[in-house]
């Protein structure tokens, strides 16, 4: 709410600290990605005052290679070996309606954060039925192992958030989400 109380040029200024931070090392981590995602889409307001956020797509067919993208990624941040990632991506996409009349992947695309920074803008357009099936596969692309790590919880909240949906309830409790051990 503080940032959000900046002017346009002030907002500006937020945004390109974040991405110089984040480029310091020549790659975006998962948690500098999740950040600048909340953070761009927070202050949106304050960037295009103007700017009206109407609902465009109303099918999830309109937006279906953007599910698969962000996904995608879930699977991937949540699992690391390839028969776990495609089960989990597949479990996912899975939950999403007429998913059983299609032709699902057996494997998830690739994808960059690039990729899923362009599919979460479309996916914010959609209507709030489709958002909630949207926000449904991924959360069961999460718990599929019922376990949350700290980057699946990262990443799901961004995408909650650039769609305007609410969190789901477990990732309100931090006892749910397994923190990385220290094996050193």
């Amino acid at each position: 709410p503080a940032l959000r109380q900046s002017s346009a040029t002030q907002c500006q200024q937020w945004i390109k600290c974040v991405q110089s931070l984040a480029k310091i090392d020549g790659q975006w981590s998962l948690t500098e990605f999740a950040l600048y995602m909340v953070l761009w889409h927070r202050l949106q307001p304050c960037l295009n005052p103007n700017l009206e956020t109407k609902v465009q797509y109303t099918s999830l067919e309109e937006v279906w290679n953007e599910c698969l993208v962000v996904l995608s990624a879930l699977a991937r941040v949540g699992q690391t070996k390839p028969d776990q990632i495609a089960y989990a991506f597949r479990s996912g996409l899975s939950r999403l309606p007429g998913a059983s009349q299609r032709e699902l992947p057996q494997t998830p695309p690739a994808c960059h954060l690039g990729d899923v920074k362009k599919s979460l803008e479309k996916l914010g357009l959609t209507a709030p039925k489709v958002k909630q099936s949207i926000v449904d596969a991924c959360a069961h692309t999460v718990l599929l192992d019922n376990t949350i790590t700290v980057q699946e919880a990262e990443l799901l909240r961004a995408i909650v958030i650039t769609m305007d949906c609410p969190l789901p309830p477990f990732l309100n409790s931090s006892d749910r989400i397994s923190k990385p051990t220290n094996t050193t």
